[in-house]
């Protein structure tokens, strides 16, 4: 087995806005449909200055760097096999 790389990951403001932009539009439309048209519409484009797509915005809802930091999260990343550096807060992301 190849030995995998850690990474420290730091926020980007621009980039954390348009994360929690699709976050709350995904809540308050339940679609990813309606997500991706709300992103076209009002031009909102990726950090490659793309147009977003729903794949690219499902991957957004799914990853784990954005789920706030709980006992709960760690256990459930630990049982997927996933290795959790640093201390739950219940408040940010690891």
């Amino acid at each position: 087995m190849k030995p995998r790389k850690m990474y420290k990951l730091s926020p980007v403001k621009e980039e954390l806005e348009v994360v929690k932009l699709i976050f709350d539009k995904y809540l308050e439309l339940k679609s990813l449909s309606q997500v991706n048209k709300f992103l076209l519409s009002n031009n909102i484009k990726t950090k490659q200055g793309k147009d977003w797509n729903k794949k690219q915005i499902q991957q957004v809802l799914t990853n784990p760097v954005y789920v706030k930091s709980t006992n709960e999260v760690v256990e459930y990343l630990n049982s997927l096999g996933m290795a959790v550096i640093g201390k739950t807060d219940n408040k940010h992301a690891f």
